[in-house]
């Protein structure tokens, strides 16, 4: 499906490699929106679960707000199990 506005926003399946993007294969689910992309439940006055920019930062807890960061939590975030922190 595609819709066309004020941006573009499609949610599809490739059929082939690399449509609508050089990172898709053949079968990918795409969600795509040329503006912020928003998950969210409840009320509008609820923020956003994930938030992801236009420069793909993705923010858990809201939209990110720290551009030099790919990933941003805000709030409390609790880890069972091991977790690993790269510099990469």
């Amino acid at each position: 499906m595609h819709w066309s506005g004020y941006s573009n926003a499609f949610i599809g399946r490739t059929q082939t490699a690399a449509a609508h993007s050089d990172y898709r294969a053949i079968s990918d689910l795409i969600l795509s929106y040329d503006n912020r992309l928003l998950i969210k439940s409840g009320g509008a006055a609820n923020i956003p679960a994930i938030g992801i920019d236009t420069s793909n930062n993705v923010g858990i807890g809201g939209i990110p707000t720290n551009s030099g960061s790919k990933f941003q939590i805000t709030g409390g975030a609790f880890f069972s199990g091991s977790v690993s922190l790269s510099s990469n």
